[in-house]
């Protein structure tokens, strides 16, 4: 503050406003104030720094500044200062993000810049806060959301890389589970019978936890009746606990695994059912060991979605490693009718793969399995003698052509993946090995095909889901995008309304921030004028004196503004010639092709409109129109802590002036009063010298009094010295501009240097100023003397004069001496007042301050 007030043309600071003012407007504000001394220790806060960092003023004042900011912005504001010192520039003001949490454990963040206030004494620093929890909490969530969709995407695409591996799709799981979302995942399967759940995967980042989970619960089975796991598997509900009481731990595991739990130090458990095919097949667990933040019900949600998309790939697996198995059948079984035919059609017709023998001449059936008929539907003597494209087999005839050449090529045809028609027209999927074989003197095919339908089906969902993924991947990110483009519009907006205090500077700053920050062509803020009952333009950019004259003579309802003004919603326009009257014709004629109307509301009143004007068409989105309403809500803050300053200066200067008149009217008035009687009593006496002395005597002391009083009240509307120069420094510039001028014998003693905060300095120098003042308007004193002593014991201040005194018991000195006001400002520090007075000798005002009070 006192920068600022050294900063400020005399001209312009020719008003006083009181501290409590000052502290007032400063309370009002939503940015955060703080001020350390040099020391370290805060001595000033704010309401808002009381919010932002979740504490009362009591606690914060004298408080440490190393609690609140961190040792690396303090090291790095410090040697910044340095620097600044040793090149003989003093720093501008330094900006810092800072982040902590509340006494009620709340995280917060602000943004804060600290800058350096320099007195003569010494050197104190103002910590301006802004509270940005909200904005950094919405980034987190979305960085969240984003970063698991990307994972969700990523799972799903390793998933179906090693769905070949059954084991490898287990392990896939239970790792990319726990990295995402917790300490410890388990992976459980039911059993066949459906009776005991197997923990079949488990990952955990520390070694000493994943040899422990494997010496206790591979063990043997867990029964589907203990535990939460087994609710869950039986409920097909997802559970979580975010506090592992001993009542817990007995819903969680039997209690052989209680120690477990103890020893790894678990505080929270997240269970979601896998569920395949409309079935429960087993159970994703996770659990924190180290972490103090609960599960959430989108924890939930999300593990639960995990839990799905493990379970589809869980099943296709399973269908895999069948297969595979099934193709292994299929192996061995052409290997042993190579071997031998009699075992040749003994596994051909037992086999449970669909096997054909065909003719490779004309491609007739020769014989086919059981396993075939089932799997195409037909009986063994309609396939017989026929061919497959007889049949409508083959959904892609040219298939065959390709698989003849190929088999005369290469005489085999391995894990040939192709769609095939049943006898009832379902169109499915088979995946078939073909070999070619002499049976009899001729040249065959033997054909083992696997109905692979469900498998391929399961592939394609699990495809789409990851498409769907990446598009909901992209989204968000674009999402993202344009909410980080909104934050840094309104943070930047922010910093333009908000510098200034003056409401005509904050509607033109408005009109700026629209064009240079939304890139708006024209702008324009109309204010309701209640005495023409018209909206009036008082800021405007990129318009003609026309146009603003035209657009300062609507009426409630008229125009776009007019009804934006009387709805007291946003209005946009996207084609301007369809505007209404008289909106249309101004658009015209400043080329505007589209419109959007604001309405600026304060304390739920219609304070004006703002607009923005396009002179190209534009479409406006709900993104827009959103930004847009935020961006009103701040003007209108901005603007009503302009109003409430205006307000405040009128305040002063109509307190200032009242009490100018007062003094005027109670000291200077009456004494000039007194002159012209006196001169005029002078005049009647000319005869008579010795009455003439006497009144000329009386007419220099009356005249030196005015004087004395006309140069005390000239010091008092200077701007007050105490904040720049301190309190022993400021009652010296008072007797040295009052007292001594006015030829009294003034001398102050200042002993000890102790350190006051700002209240006591502004209450001790009121009381020996009011004490000075009667010394010199009452008690004709020709000598006064102040004395300031700042002990480790007490603080004690003395003002004595050698003036002619007054009757301490009745107060009986002058009715304007302020004694009551010394008594109330000393009783408000914890301070005793001492006043002693003797007839003819003086009078002498003691303040004491003990050490316990300071």
């Amino acid at each position: 503050m006192s920068a600022q007030s050294e900063a400020m043309p005399a001209d312009q600071n020719r008003f006083h406003v009181s501290a409590a003012g000052l502290e007032r407007l400063i309370d009002l504000t939503t940015d955060g104030i703080l001020i350390f001394s040099q020391a370290g220790q805060i001595i000033y806060c704010n309401q808002a720094a009381c919010q932002i960092l979740g504490c009362n003023a009591q606690e914060l004042i004298g408080m440490p500044i190393s609690r609140v900011l961190s040792d690396d912005i303090l090291s790095s504001h410090f040697s910044n200062l340095i620097d600044a010192d040793q090149d003989g520039i003093l720093p501008d003001t330094q900006r810092y993000t800072l982040s902590g949490r509340r006494k009620n454990g709340d995280k917060y963040s602000a943004e804060i810049a600290i800058h350096q206030l320099v007195d003569q004494d010494e050197s104190r620093f103002a910590v301006i806060m802004k509270d940005t929890t909200r904005r950094t909490q919405v980034a987190d969530e979305l960085r969240q959301q984003l970063e698991r969709t990307r994972a969700v995407s990523e799972m799903s695409r390793l998933l179906a890389e090693v769905v070949q591996d059954y084991d490898q799709v287990l392990r896939t799981i239970a790792c990319m589970t726990s990295e995402m979302m917790g300490d410890t995942c388990v992976v459980s399967l039911a059993t066949e019978d459906r009776e005991w759940l197997e923990m079949v995967a488990y990952h955990n980042p520390d070694p000493a936890v994943v040899e422990t989970i494997r010496s206790l619960f591979t063990s043997e089975p867990y029964h589907v009746g203990d535990g939460l796991a087994g609710e869950v598997y039986l409920t097909g509900q997802a559970r979580r606990l975010n506090k592992m009481s001993q009542e817990n731990q007995k819903q969680v595991t039997k209690r052989e695994y209680h120690d477990y739990l103890e020893r790894i130090g678990m505080s929270g458990l997240l269970l979601a059912p896998i569920v395949a095919n409309n079935n429960v097949i087993g159970t994703l667990g996770i659990s924190r060991t180290v972490s103090d933040q609960p599960y959430t019900q989108a924890d939930e949600d999300f593990l639960v979605d995990l839990a799905a998309r493990a379970g589809l790939a869980i099943v296709n697996a399973r269908l895999l490693k069948q297969t595979q198995e099934q193709l292994q059948e299929i192996q061995q079984i052409d290997n042993e009718l190579q071997n031998a035919e009699d075992r040749f059609y003994k596994a051909f017709y037992s086999s449970p793969v669909a096997i054909s023998i065909s003719s490779l001449e004309d491609g007739r059936f020769l014989d086919v399995n059981d396993s075939f008929l089932r799997m195409f539907g037909y009986t063994r003597p309609e396939v017989v003698g026929k061919r497959a494209l007889d049949l409508d087999m083959w959904v892609d005839p040219e298939v065959r052509k390709e698989l003849v050449r190929a088999i005369q090529t290469h005489g085999a045809v391995h894990n040939l993946e192709s769609r095939y028609r049943t006898h009832s027209g379902d169109i499915r999927y088979s995946l078939s090995s073909i070999e070619h074989i002499e049976l009899d003197g001729k040249s065959c095919l033997l054909t083992m095909a696997h109905d692979i339908t469900e498998r391929v089906e399961a592939l394609r969902t699990l495809e789409q889901q990851v498409e769907e993924g990446a598009r909901t991947s992209a989204q968000l990110s674009r999402q993202a995008e344009i909410s980080r483009r909104d934050l840094e519009a309104l943070y930047r907006a922010d910093e333009q309304l908000y510098r200034h205090l003056h409401l005509e500077q904050v509607l033109q700053a408005l009109v700026d921030v629209v064009i240079d920050l939304l890139h708006a062509d024209k702008a324009s803020v109309q204010v309701w004028d209640p005495q023409t009952r018209r909206l009036v333009v008082k800021a405007a950019r990129g318009f003609s004196q026309q146009a603003i004259d035209l657009m300062s003579k609507f009426q409630a309802g008229e125009g776009i503004a007019g009804q934006v003004f009387e709805r007291g919603e946003l209005i946009t326009v996207d084609d301007a010639r369809l505007a209404p009257h008289p909106s249309d014709g101004i658009a015209a004629m400043e080329g505007i092709s589209s419109v959007v109307c604001v309405p600026i509301r304060i304390q739920n009143q219609i304070f004006g409109v703002f607009g923005m004007d396009y002179c190209s068409q534009r479409i406006f989105s709900e993104e827009d129109k959103r930004l847009l309403l935020a961006l009103a809500h701040r003007a209108a803050i901005a603007i009503e802590n302009a109003r409430l300053y205006g307000q405040a200066e009128q305040a002063a200067t109509l307190e200032e002036r009242q009490r100018l008149a007062r003094e005027l009217h109670d000291s200077v008035t009456q004494s000039l009063y007194s002159l012209a009687l006196l001169a005029e009593a002078g005049r009647r006496m000319a005869g008579d010298r010795y009455q003439v002395e006497q009144v000329l005597s009386r007419l220099g002391e009356t005249a030196q009094q005015a004087l004395r009083e006309m140069r005390l009240m000239v010091y008092e509307m200077r701007p007050l010295a105490l904040q720049e120069v301190g309190l022993a420094a400021a009652i010296q510039q008072r007797l040295d501009a009052v007292e001594k001028r006015a030829g009294i014998q003034a001398r102050m003693m200042a002993e000890g240097q102790r350190e006051l905060s700002p209240d006591q300095e502004v209450q001790l120098y009121q009381i020996a100023q009011e004490a000075l003042n009667n010394a010199l308007a009452h008690a004709s004193a020709s000598q006064v003397e102040v004395q300031l002593n700042l002990s480790e014991l007490e603080i004690l201040m003395l003002v004595k004069d050698n003036g002619i005194g007054f009757e301490v018991a009745t107060g009986a000195r002058h009715s304007g001496m302020g004694l009551t006001n010394m008594r109330e400002r000393a009783e408000r520090m914890g301070a005793s007042l001492t006043i002693d007075s003797i007839l003819g000798k003086g009078t002498s005002v003691k303040v004491e301050l003990p050490i316990s009070s300071a």
